[in-house]
């Protein structure tokens, strides 16, 4: 009986070559189920959190437009319309 031969050189290549490709192909379809999960629902928001978010939103945007309103002349640190600064330099 003669005894079993061991892959040697390229063939050790080839192999783990095959080996990589399979797993990648695996990995690949794994995440991309991931993926589709998330994106189409599984993973997302619920529409309090949204409620929550455009609520926040609003009252920021409020409270930009009141300091627009009122900080035109109440500005630190600004310019004058010449160029120069608001504190007389």
């Amino acid at each position: 009986m003669s005894p079993l031969q061991v892959p040697g050189g390229i063939e050790i290549f080839v192999i783990l070559f095959a080996l990589v490709f399979n797993f990648a192909i695996i990995a690949l379809v794994v995440l991309g189920i991931v993926y589709l999960y998330r994106r189409w629902g599984g993973g997302g928001a619920d529409e309090a959190e949204l409620d929550a978010l455009r609520d926040r939103i609003a009252e920021l945007e409020t409270r930009v437009e009141e300091l627009a309103e009122g900080g035109d002349g109440a500005g630190g640190g600004g310019t004058s319309d010449d160029g120069t600064s608001d504190d007389g330099r």
